[in-house]
């Protein structure tokens, strides 16, 4: 029978509906039978659904919104969603059980379009979406986690979603001194704005920025670096602190001259400062040429490898100096290890005319036959930064470099200055699989002039799947001072994902960037790969890059179980909690002949101070071998080693190092306040004297042994307190949620 007429009025037992796999009722015929069908058809199909994608992102802190994480469709094919499964209202969530999103279950989440009020626009085009895709369902737990359920699984889908989020009204505003507030009161207060204003509230540390790294000059015993921004947060061991000079009137009275550098008129507390010492110079005009021998006998010696130097960028004498005299103690080779000097200037603009002129200044005096020009990308990227969705899936491979070439557009090449690609086992491997044509290409290329540090070249794939492949040249070894290694790896992958949308390509392949034989830490390379592509996306919501893939070696396993922690640990929301809001003692010390920073604390370490933010391995030992539950937010690796004698403390020990060495640990806490066989923190120093990669220690220790330790006064006494909030609100009405917030934490 063909009839033309209305299918909700035909008098028939079954009907025959042609849907897709997904079975989505998204238009023609299927859209019909949904619409006369009722929800409850639509969640039966649901139910029944072969392959649910599901995207998860997390908000680490606050209400800006980053991708997460877009797991593997793969992965999620054998968990549709429960029979037991049902929308949830408004009346259920509960904002005293903020336990995030389940697999299980939505119930506690919030429909985000209805949470927060938005401009009569937006709201259209987010009604416009959900038409397009009526199965298209975004919800928002009170943990800050967006989940976006559809069975659309075009990526143009997840972009126009990530853009419309992105175009929701926020505000954030930092909010400094003390607070008066307790945490308990803030989250009532912040809950009651959010269930009466339609508004969504989010808070979190404020992390001050370092500058920003835009050029830098190596050679093997010098480094020079130019940066902009704040100076009193840089990376460096030592700030260069000017202080005024005083200059004598006719009448015999004195004022202060500032003459050379920037001031900060307040005393600076070493809490406040990243830098581990400060080297107080007088800023005077008339001993100009002397300052930068002043700052090089500071820094012989107290052991200090870098030194950041604070200017107005118009003290071009005394530009010239320092470059003239750190480089002709580097040429003569008076410089024993290497030394890093970073000029950094307080502009805000990354193209400012300042910093142009100082770019040309020091290039001007000094030898560019020694120093090797390195561009760096000149921006920060912050660990678990996650303020905003991004339209890239981020995946882990493990598969072989010809199966993933047959994935993606692009492969990375982690490759050498001279381009010599039978170094490496990438480069090899690319080599064996693409053919020689890929390395006469490469001759083709160095014949031009080698690879610099940060640069990259691009050849054909050969005989590979891909497309084109892109050869990086990486730091040559692992340097941590100042994260120069870091920095020159963030400012590639940059490069990387800047040059594939030019060449229109959707698609990219990352090994684990130096992990190999040039010895970089496992976990601080996938933090900041992971971070790297969520602030690109963040940055370009519009993006054509579809999907970055980070190939890992199947056989290094740790490697592959440090990416897949550190995927893992995006999905996590981490929370400020009560201690946070309590002001705590703890004692620290820098000790620079071993580049370590050892801080002491009573009973349990908290996280997020000036000096140690992020903790990559937890060693606690204990009298007895069932002890649980010691109280830590694990970021990678948790180690109870049971201690009952010598014999078995000596063995403990052995595991650590062991431990700390393979997996390249740069930030260890150790726990000894259960045990009475260790009373001074020289002791368990002394344990990471010949390890490498180490630069942080935290040791926990008994409240008595705490309060007894520094008869000599070697350990600095410092305050853990939350000083500073970054508020952010989302909504239509942020401005005026944003005056009630000051207006409580300001009391």
């Amino acid at each position: 029978m063909c009839n033309c007429g209305d299918i909700k009025k035909e008098l028939i037992a079954c009907m025959l509906n042609a849907v897709n796999e997904h079975l989505a009722h998204a238009a023609g015929v299927e859209r019909a039978i949904a619409k006369a069908a009722g929800p409850e058809f639509v969640m039966k199909s649901k139910e029944s659904a072969v392959c649910l994608q599901t995207i998860s992102t997390r908000s680490k802190y606050n209400g800006y919104f980053k991708q997460n994480i877009v797991s593997n469709a793969d992965k999620v094919q054998d968990e549709p969603l429960p029979k037991s499964y049902k929308e949830p209202t408004v009346s259920e969530t509960d904002p005293s059980t903020d336990k995030g999103p389940s697999k299980e279950s939505t119930k506690g989440d919030l429909e985000l379009v209805n949470t927060i009020e938005l401009p009569s626009s937006l709201k259209k085009e987010f009604d416009a979406l959900q038409m397009i895709v009526p199965t298209l369902n975004i919800r928002l737990s009170e943990s800050g986690e967006i989940l976006i359920r559809y069975f659309d699984e075009k990526q143009f889908m997840l972009r126009n979603i990530c853009t419309l989020i992105s175009k929701i009204p926020r505000d954030s505003k930092r909010i400094s001194n003390s607070l008066n507030v307790s945490k308990a009161d803030l989250d009532k207060f912040i809950h009651e704005e959010q269930t009466s204003k339609t508004c969504l509230v989010r808070y979190h540390r404020y992390m001050d920025q370092e500058p920003l790294y835009v050029f830098c000059w190596i050679h093997r015993h010098l480094v020079i670096i130019l940066s902009y921004g704040n100076a009193t947060n840089t990376s460096c061991d030592a700030l260069l602190k000017w202080i005024p000079c005083g200059l004598e009137k006719k009448d015999g009275t004195s004022e202060k001259e500032y003459t050379i550098g920037w001031f900060n008129e307040d005393k600076q507390k070493p809490f406040d400062a990243t830098c581990k010492e400060f080297l107080h110079v007088e800023a005077n005009y008339k001993e100009i040429t002397e300052i930068p021998r002043h700052v090089y006998k500071k820094m012989e010696i107290r052991n200090i490898a870098s030194v950041c130097v604070p200017l107005t960028g118009s003290e071009t004498i005394l530009i010239k100096r320092f470059v003239e005299y750190f480089s002709r103690k580097a040429k003569k080779g008076r410089i024993q290890e290497r030394l890093f000097l970073e000029l950094c200037i307080p502009t805000e603009l990354k193209m400012d005319e300042k910093l142009c002129n100082m770019k040309d200044c020091i290039e001007k005096f000094m030898d560019k036959k020694m120093f090797q020009t390195v561009k760096l990308s000149g921006i920060n990227i912050n660990d678990l930064s996650q303020d905003q969705a991004i339209p890239i899936s981020i995946e882990i491979s493990t598969d072989s470099i010809e199966n993933v070439a047959k994935k993606v557009d692009v492969f990375v090449n982690s490759s050498n200055p001279d381009l010599a690609m039978d170094r490496g086992f990438i480069s090899t491997q690319i080599l064996r699989l693409g053919g020689k044509a890929i390395q006469d290409e490469c001759n083709e290329i160095k014949k031009r002039g080698k690879l610099s540090y940060g640069d990259i070249c691009k050849t054909s794939s050969g005989r590979l799947s891909c497309r084109k492949i892109y050869h990086v040249a990486l730091y040559s070894e692992w340097v941590p001072v100042c994260k120069i290694s870091l920095r020159i790896l963030t400012s590639l992958m940059l490069i990387c994902l800047k040059e594939m949308e030019k060449d229109n390509y959707t698609s990219i392949a990352f090994p684990a960037l130096g992990t190999g034989r040039l010895g970089y830490p496992y976990f601080q390379v996938a933090m900041k790969m992971f971070n790297v592509v969520r602030a690109y996306g963040r940055e370009n919501p519009d993006t054509k890059i579809e999907k970055v893939l980070f190939l890992v070696h199947d056989q290094d396993t740790i490697c592959k179980h440090t990416f897949g922690h550190v995927m893992e640990a995006h999905r996590q929301y981490i929370k400020l909690e009560e201690d946070d809001f309590i002001k705590k003692t703890y004692k620290e010390i820098w000790i620079p002949a071993r580049r370590l920073t050892v801080q002491i604390w009573p009973e349990k370490a908290l996280l997020g101070t000036p000096s140690v933010k992020i903790v990559e391995a937890y060693f606690v030992f204990v009298q007895n071998a069932a002890v649980k539950g010691f109280g830590y937010q694990c970021r990678l690796s948790v180690n109870l080693i049971s201690v009952g004698s010598q014999s078995e403390l000596d063995e403990g020990i052995a595991v650590l190092k062991d431990t700390v060495n393979k997996h390249r640990f740069t930030s260890v806490l150790v726990d000894i306040k259960d045990i009475a066989l260790l009373d001074t923190y020289s002791t368990v120093v002394e344990w990471f004297v010949n390890l490498p990669f180490v630069e942080s220690l935290q040791l926990v220790v008994s409240t008595e042994v705490f309060n007894n330790l520094n008869p000599e006064k070697k350990l600095e006494k410092k305050d853990h307190k939350l000083s500073e909030l970054v508020l952010c609100v989302w909504g239509s009405r942020y401005k005026e949620v944003m005056e009630d917030l000051q207006r409580i934490i300001h009391g």
